[in-house]
């Protein structure tokens, strides 16, 4: 907003240094009343810019505040369920082989795709996140891998 006044204000002194020698004192003073209201009217935007900007600064700090409650309130949650260690880990999305297949829907999410082979001599599972693949046997991670 400042450069634009800036701008219209080198324009209008050209033109006015130009037509200098052919304008009357009637039309100078014109000129300069005009420019005045300009003037007056872009400080006016400039007041309400400001105010618009304090505002949304506000709500911006609410809703910072609100996310971050919303973070620790999710990281107290996964602590309380899985565990000190576990709860961090599943919060940032670690995976790690030994967790449980609720540990991993916890932190990732409901899987793409879900299969599951009961034998005799175990549960076999396959959870499938896009390009990525997670084994189960009896509800803990044994691998996983990524589709190239």
């Amino acid at each position: 907003m400042k450069k634009l006044f800036i701008i219209f204000l080198l324009i209008q002194s050209i033109i006015y240094s130009q037509n200098y020698n052919s304008l009357s004192e009637h039309e100078i003073t014109s000129q300069k009343d005009s420019m005045s209201a300009i003037k007056k009217n872009l400080l006016l935007h400039k007041s309400l810019l400001s105010k618009s900007i304090d505002s949304l600064k506000l709500e911006l700090g609410l809703f910072d505040k609100k996310i971050e409650n919303e973070i620790s309130g999710t990281i107290l949650l996964y602590k309380k369920k899985f565990g000190e260690v576990n709860g961090l880990r599943i919060y940032n999305k670690q995976v790690w082989k030994g967790m449980t297949d609720k540990m991993l829907i916890a932190g990732w999410g409901t899987p793409d795709k879900r299969e599951k082979n009961v034998e005799k001599w175990g549960v076999f599972q396959q959870l499938y996140y896009g390009e990525v693949t997670f084994f189960f046997k009896d509800g803990k991670l044994t691998d996983w891998e990524e589709k190239k």
